[in-house]
């Protein structure tokens, strides 16, 4: 049959300084352009099982949608379809993300996975600088403040503790112990070396993950799988991306009523939105660890905390500088112990560079034992632990 553009192979890129020269095999769909019944089912099946039925809340959806447009009257009825609704809308973004990854080198493709996996959590606390109205008092009286501050800890726990956790946990069901590679537990210089090898095909990162694909126990599997191709990869990002931002417009507008009705200011921020925000990258680092792929699983663990810290934080502080907004990092002091004797114990857990299903429950009992402290920890306006509510 002769070969024409029906049938060219993504090899052959359309943007040559935008996208690589070859696409990895991994990643290799054998098609282009975009069709739209192939495009549901790869969006159906998503990365995992377990992502795959995230796709059944599909409907709530425009369910939420509808709510937030014809009944404003109801705004803890919005909130909770919103939240929920997030959550397949991020296992695409996240997916979408997933697929792009595939079609690069593997460090490379890993760190563009985990920028897209924090897309999510940039819009949210984008959306929450833009709707701080004032300084004072607590989220119900419009100042949105605390509950970033908390949400950027919270990230940062909810990867360390709870996604941490969860694979260590899972992976010990299925396998007695799993070993992973120092420099992937490393999460100061971690960071440092993945920049420094990104560029090279034959960095030490790149024999580590590729060694942990070959450990994986569905590999044959997921490589016989369809994939995407590289217009319905951006195709995905973009719808995406524009349902993640309503939402997230839809939920920041309702946290004042939220509060209102009991819900503590740093319950909201530590727990609830970090949970909504990561769900997607965390059930992928599971499904990794669950298939034998610990280093995998480390990285989407590792990786988005590492940026929540040294990008996401100082942007959104940024962004109220140039907005007039008065957003800074002076964290509560109660705030700082919980991430301080987080990283010790997770550092002592890393430390033998092997996990087992004892510890990851023991950090998902630390986690739940800071969700019900956050829950009894007073609002900003009724108490604060860094000393400067009562300064004027």
């Amino acid at each position: 049959m002769p070969s024409n553009h029906r049938n060219a192979s993504e090899s052959t890129p359309l943007l040559h300084h935008i996208v690589p020269s070859h696409v990895h095999p991994d990643g290799e769909s054998g098609r282009s352009g975009f069709h739209p019944g192939h495009f549901i089912r790869v969006s159906w099946r998503s990365g995992s099982k377990v992502a795959k039925y995230v796709n059944l809340l599909w409907p709530l959806v425009p369910v939420a949608i509808i709510l937030a447009t014809v009944t404003p009257g109801l705004p803890l009825v919005v909130f909770a379809f919103s939240y929920v609704a997030m959550i397949p809308v991020a296992n695409l973004l996240g997916f979408a993300g997933q697929e792009f990854a595939r079609k690069m080198s593997k460090v490379s493709g890993i760190l563009i996975e985990t920028s897209f996996g924090s897309i999510v959590e940039i819009i949210l606390f984008l959306v929450l600088i833009v709707k701080h109205t004032s300084a004072e008092g607590s989220s119900e009286h419009g100042n949105l403040i605390p509950v970033i501050q908390a949400a950027i800890l919270g990230s940062i726990l909810a990867n360390l503790l709870l996604c941490l956790g969860a694979c260590f946990y899972v992976g010990g069901l299925r396998q007695a112990s799993q070993k992973f590679h120092a420099s992937i537990s490393e999460v100061g210089t971690g960071l440092f070396f993945i920049f420094y090898n990104a560029r090279s095909q034959h960095s030490i990162f790149d024999e580590v993950l590729e060694a942990d694909e070959h450990h994986d126990l569905d590999r044959s599997e997921d490589l016989a799988k369809p994939k995407f191709t590289f217009t319905e990869c951006i195709i995905a990002l973009v719808l995406s991306l524009v349902l993640v931002t309503l939402l997230a417009v839809f939920l920041v507008e309702r946290i004042e009523d939220v509060v209102e009705s009991g819900v503590p200011d740093q319950f909201l921020g530590l727990i609830l939105l970090p949970l909504v925000e990561k769900a997607a990258e965390h059930l992928t680092a599971v499904d990794e660890a669950w298939d034998g792929q610990i280093n995998f699983a480390l990285f989407h663990c590792i990786g988005p905390s590492i940026q929540t810290a040294l990008f996401n934080a100082p942007l959104v502080v940024i962004v109220g500088w140039i907005l007039g907004k008065g957003m800074d990092l002076n964290f509560e002091i109660f705030m700082i112990v919980l991430l301080v004797l987080s990283i010790v114990v997770v550092g002592n857990f890393l430390r033998d560079g092997e996990s087992n299903y004892l510890e990851g429950a023991l950090l998902i009992i630390i986690y739940i034992i800071i969700a019900v402290a956050s829950w009894y920890y007073p609002n900003p306006d009724v108490a604060t632990s860094n000393g400067l509510a009562n300064s004027s």
